[in-house]
């Protein structure tokens, strides 16, 4: 930890976390007297939504601040019961802590109404934790108080056939020869078999609602009314294709990692096959994933066609470059039309979910190629991801699984994202399901006094802390059983039974306890029988003396008969899409230079500015190259970006030295160069550094300090009807002009215009654009010259490319420097072709520098926002 927050530190960056701990760390330190006052008198009251979730660095935080102050006021609000997020840091036992401090002010206060549920539901769940004892362990801090309804949801009751139902439903599932594995219940067997009864429930229900017999008030019971709560994905997958089968359609919400599903998996065996094309095993895989869809059968039939084969290898092969010279998104996009991927996802059950997935993980994996260029590192990435997705609660938000519809559908929904949220019905299929703590890896538990938290690697005292750690998790799953059961508004279904695992879950506390003759509670349903189970669940309809009510909880049998869901034909005949008669403007749009080139009759650009077509095959090839001279450095677009990545680190005002050469080697390792060219590479950029950018000798890049240059800087600025013939208009105009140019060819572009500038720096007062290109042009210092810079410029139209650039800096300039004017701020343009710069020949060689006119420029600059008569 002191490692990392050195290195944070040292790269000047704050996480969320370090906000907090920065001020804890204040206000323990000197001075917290003054930084407390002037806190309590910009903030003299403080309320905190949701303090159930807090940690002991945020408590001490408020603590600190507010304790001992009589103009002051700290309001903690949270509901200890519902206290789930461990997993997040959220720590119970501060809560209870803040609990205790509070005691002695009598600064307790409790909402004693329920507003969301039917008075007959609350009765039930009040009936439900009241008959056991310690319903959530630590009865001192987190004590069951019993609510009354507000009757608010009274007026919207579930009825069917106009009478209204129970508030709760047991499915109760003996232990049979048919389902038993020992003495439980198999998790397999209830994987299928109530997954289908409680499909079978639902369809029966939303059969009902369309016949009008089941009602919520005076509204017909639909799909969006229910809801399916489950701990995770798997349970999620088992009731998603028991309510296909019944035809009911639904949705997933979980927060589940997009990582950790089949299209993940496919998608890494697909990529490895267009990362190496000529390997058959790999191919071979791909096609067989469900994103390409062949049979073994048809996989087969293509290794005995020679010429089938050798097309389908050439086809992986273009994609292999497409991603080389153009990145992942267009590639992918460009396999997944030639392919036909996206017809054959969704005719695929749940296809919807499927390419749902699919676009996810292409969205993440193209932020990623931003920052992780070269096709491997891409590949070790999204092989790193899957397997952190395999941890339990480790996905950020980016990574959650995306709603795929938004339709009237059935909600399947983790019971952790259910939280602040109610569904009329809710069921919960499997809230026997558990996950009892046991001696294996590190141990982690709050002790009894301190509620420190502590993690045993190994101690004498490991059985005791194994149970100190197994009550923290009886205790959560309390706490999520109480969530899961107050999510609904109306009824609330549930299965029961010696289910494995059943003896270990918090509704078996609730249900099965017994008094041992030293006092304390244990949990016995582990020695009960099908009877005693049932009668147990029963005995929850036991009229309370005083208040005369009669049954809360219908205990039957767990539905055999499959129920079909019976689409109302007459409202899918009577449904019509509306007809859309606006009209949508289509030629907004994002370009870039590479955009406004990309018609041209010879199209030799890429975004990458350094790309040469006769490089095509360089990246492949470059392990097998000699260290010789920057002349024999890897050609291709990987080594422009390991080249320009250097140049944006490098202290230009600094001789290379040791830590400028161990930059440099770990730099060309991340892009996937042997670090036996650091030498040479090292060598090189000082010899750039050192290179005269004018005749007069008095200017170079080793004068530009970190305080006088802007690098990689973006910009966007507005295009309105720029034309192929207005800005060849304008481009004629250029001194450097000539007619044998590639001719530019693009539609009407009205958008905003986008791009990189590699650098831009400041020196005497003026500013000047600046450029790094890669490109090979030959193997001496002569096939850089004057000339030949100038055919590179027109050959790949860098002129356009240094307007569009030249423009962008003009109007940032306008906006930040007072008096600006072109002719006396702007120094011009520098083009560093990186081969050619050397120290010796300075700017004779390797440097290309122009700086258009004011009048071309301002030309640009009106074309640019729509005005004609400037052309």
């Amino acid at each position: 930890r002191a490692s990392i927050d050195q290195y944070k530190s040292q790269q000047r960056v704050l996480f969320f976390d370090d906000l907090l701990n920065k001020l804890d760390q204040a206000l323990q330190g000197e001075g917290r007297g003054k930084l407390i006052e002037r806190i309590r008198k910009r903030y003299p009251l403080a309320m905190i939504d949701e303090f159930q979730d807090t940690d002991p660095v945020q408590y001490r935080i408020f603590n600190t601040i507010y304790n001992g102050c009589s103009d002051c006021g700290l309001f903690m609000i949270g509901d200890p019961k519902q206290a789930i997020y461990s997993f997040r840091g959220a720590d119970i036992f501060t809560y209870m802590q803040a609990r205790r401090d509070t005691e002695a002010e009598a600064g307790h206060f409790t909402l004693g109404v329920n507003w969301r549920s039917h008075s007959s539901l609350v009765g039930m769940i009040n009936r439900l934790f009241t008959r056991a004892d310690s319903p959530f362990i630590y009865d001192r801090d987190i004590a069951f108080q019993e609510v009354a309804p507000a009757g608010r949801a009274d007026k919207s009751a579930l009825t069917i056939d106009g009478a209204e139902v129970e508030p709760m439903v047991a499915w109760f599932v003996p232990l049979t020869e048919e389902n038993k594995s020992g003495k439980t219940i198999t998790k397999k067997w209830a994987g299928v078999n109530v997954s289908d009864g409680c499909a079978s429930e639902i369809a029966r229900l939303l059969n009902l609602g369309v016949e009008k017999r089941a009602l919520l008030g005076e509204t017909s019971l639909a799909a969006r009314d229910i809801a399916v709560l489950v701990r995770n994905r798997y349970e999620a997958d088992d009731i998603r294709q028991a309510l296909a089968r019944v035809e009911v359609n639904s949705i997933t919400i979980s927060r589940d990692s997009v990582f950790d599903t089949e299209e993940a998996r496919e998608l890494s065996h697909l990529l490895r096959a267009v990362a190496e094309p000529g390997n058959a095993v790999l191919l071979r895989t791909a096609l067989a994933t469900r994103l390409l869809g062949w049979s073994a059968e048809q996989i087969h039939d293509l290794g005995e066609d020679e010429g089938g084969w050798d097309e389908k290898a050439a086809a992986f092969h273009a994609y292999h470059a497409i991603w080389r010279d153009h990145g992942f998104m267009q590639m992918l996009y460009q396999l997944m039309r030639s392919e036909g991927i996206v017809g054959a996802l969704l005719a695929l059950p749940e296809g919807e979910r499927r390419m749902t997935n699919l676009l996810q993980l292409a969205e993440l994996a193209q932020v990623e190629s931003r920052s992780l260029p070269g096709i491997e590192n891409l590949l070790r990435w999204l092989a790193d991801e899957r397997e952190l997705a395999g941890e339990d609660n480790n996905c950020g938000d980016e990574q959650q699984l995306r709603l795929e519809s938004d339709e009237n559908l059935v909600q399947i929904v983790t019971i952790h994202k259910s939280k602040g949220m109610e569904y009329p019905l809710v069921f919960l299929p499997f809230i026997w399901s558990s996950r009892k703590t046991t001696d294996k890896g590190i141990i982690k538990f709050h002790d009894e006094h301190e509620h420190r938290l502590h993690a045993d690697l190994g101690s004498e005292q490991r059985d005791e802390h194994v149970q100190l750690a197994e009550r923290e998790r009886l205790a959560e799953d309390l706490r999520l059983l109480y969530v899961a059961l107050t999510r609904a508004q109306q009824r609330c279904y549930f299965s029961w039974g010696q289910f494995n695992g059943a003896a270990d879950s918090a509704m078996a506390w609730l249900l099965h306890q017994s008094t041992s003759v030293d006092g304390s509670i244990q949990c016995i349903m582990e020695q009960l029988e099908n009877e005693n189970i049932r009668s147990a669940l029963q005995s929850l309809n036991d009229a309370d003396e005083n208040s005369g009510t009669g049954a809360y909880l219908q205990v039957i049998t767990l539905p055999q008969e499959s129920v079909v869901f019976q689409q109302d034909d007459r409202l899918v005949e009577q449904s019509q899409a509306s007809r859309f008669t606006g009209k949508i403007e289509q030629s907004w749009q994002m370009t870039s230079f590479s955009g406004l080139t990309a018609g041209m009759k010879h199209d030799y650009r890429i975004d990458i500015p350094d790309f040469d077509p006769q490089d095509a095959q360089a990246d492949e090839a470059q392990p097998q190259q000699a260290v010789t001279s920057r002349f024999s450095f890897p050609r291709g677009a990987l080594a422009g970006e390991c080249l320009h990545s250097i140049l944006e680190e490098l202290d230009f005002t600094q001789a290379i030295g040791e830590s400028a050469a161990q930059m440099i080697a770990r730099k060309l390792d991340h892009f996937g160069f042997d670090e036996s060219w650091t030498g040479v590479v090292s060598e090189w950029m000082q010899s750039i550094l050192d290179t005269h950018l004018d005749n007069d000798a008095s200017l170079n890049l080793g004068m530009i300090g970190n305080q006088q240059r802007f690098v990689e800087m973006e910009f966007h600025y507005p295009l309105v009807g720029l034309t192929t013939d207005g800005l060849d208009g304008i481009l004629e105009q250029l001194a450097s002009f000539h007619s044998d140019q590639p001719r530019l060819n693009f539609n009407p572009v009205n958008g905003m215009m986008k791009g990189f500038i590699d650098l831009i720096f400041e020196h005497q007062g003026r500013f000047y654009v600046a450029d790094y290109k890669s490109n090979h042009l030959g193997d001496s210092f002569d096939h850089y010259q004057r000339e030949a810079l100038q055919s590179a410029i027109g050959e790949h139209r860098y002129d356009l490319q240094y307007l569009v650039y030249t423009v962008a800096l003009h109007r940032y300039l306008q906006q930040r420097l007072p008096d600006y004017d072109y002719d006396k701020n702007f120094g011009g343009v520098y083009y560093l072709f990186l081969r050619g710069m050397d120290r010796e020949r300075g700017a004779d060689r390797g440097v290309y520098y122009d700086r258009p006119g004011s009048a071309l420029i301002n030309k640009l600059d009106r074309l640019f926002a729509g005005e004609k008569s400037c052309v």
